[in-house]
């Protein structure tokens, strides 16, 4: 068998936690320069996804004197276990996720349930507290999404080296024109 270990020898050591980390800033880095990436995080994630944000902030913004921003901590609260739920189930159904992958997106869901879970209920809270809570949860939320998705190949704006395009270009063409009729 080429490439195993002698018998004697005992198998490398696999180190779980250099794992994690490499692939994490693998995926991270991954669609930093992808305008397909960039686009769908802020037109798919951002903008449509967070449209009950955008609806309840409006209306606090344009609202009576004596509105509440209740709604709009609400609608982020909920927005951020949804994606994180979401994007935790990708990483999770991964052909490619190994353990430590997928209990980082378990952990990461769990996570943000909690943090759902003490913005609501938690009585007493401050409301720019809760606010900067909300707000660092969005952007976390995000990063989780990126994280999920930094390695998809159709968020990637690339063309796929093994697709059939007909071979280069200085291969003369088949056929003939001698039967087209303009």
């Amino acid at each position: 068998m080429a490439g195993a270990s002698p018998p004697n020898e005992p198998p490398p050591e696999w180190d779980g936690i250099a794992y994690i980390k490499g692939e994490l800033a693998r995926r991270i880095m991954a669609p930093t320069r992808e305008a397909t990436f960039w686009l769908v995080l802020f037109l798919s994630i951002m903008a449509f996804g967070g449209l009950g944000i955008w609806f309840e902030a409006l209306q606090y913004w344009r609202g009576p004197i004596d509105a509440t921003s209740d709604a709009v901590l609400t609608a982020v609260v909920t927005f951020c276990p949804a994606l994180v739920g979401t994007s935790a189930v990708q990483l999770i159904c991964q052909d490619e996720a190994e353990k430590p992958l997928i209990l980082f997106g378990i952990l990461c869901a769990v996570f943000f349930v909690v943090v759902a879970a003490f913005l609501t209920f938690m009585p007493g809270l401050e409301r720019h507290v809760a606010f900067l809570c909300a707000a660092v949860a969005y952007f976390g939320a995000i990063g989780v999404w990126w994280i999920a998705n930094g390695l998809d190949p159709t968020l990637h704006d690339g063309v796929n080296k093994a697709a059939a395009i007909g071979g280069g270009i200085e291969k003369p063409l088949e056929g003939a024109l001698t039967d087209f009729k303009h």
